[in-house]
């Protein structure tokens, strides 16, 4: 399978970029601060709702990338080596989610997060590689001991 990553178009010049074979990996973490609002329903049984605001460290690995530059006429490809970038950004978090009280130090939860990052620039193979915003959804369960 090929991952398409641009579409270069200009005067006399129709190309597509894919990568072919190698590794990508992005490791975000997150460091935020907020306020969670938990709203009974039951004895056992609360709902939550929250949001967070900070930064995000970001590193971005590319492995032994094949590069492929194609049209209909002409295929090229190149290999690459390995390279990695970091950047902070901006970052918020919405979150919200059902615990459930299995026993007096024991919770169950279970719950929905949503982490978005502003743009993001990694200089990358001598070059800089950019991004627009970064959204991330998450479920979560969860198993609490409160002592």
């Amino acid at each position: 399978n090929k991952v398409v990553v641009a579409d270069i178009v200009e005067p006399g010049y129709n190309y597509r970029l894919s990568i072919s074979r190698g590794e990508v990996e992005l490791l975000q973490v997150p460091i935020l601060v907020g306020a969670v609002a938990r709203f009974p329903v039951s004895n056992r049984l609360a709902a939550y709702i929250g949001a967070d605001v900070g930064v995000v460290f970001t590193r971005l690995q590319l492995g032994s990338l094949q590069l492929d530059c194609y049209n209909d006429e002409e295929y090229g490809t190149s290999n690459t080596g390995d390279d990695s970038g970091t950047d902070w950004a901006f970052a918020y978090q919405a979150k919200l989610g059902l615990e459930y009280l299995l026993d007096k130090n024991l919770v169950l939860g279970l719950g929905y997060q949503f982490l978005g990052t502003t743009d993001q620039e990694w200089h990358i193979y001598r070059d800089n590689l950019r991004t627009d915003a970064i959204y991330t959804h998450s479920v979560s369960v969860r198993l609490d001991l409160n002592f």
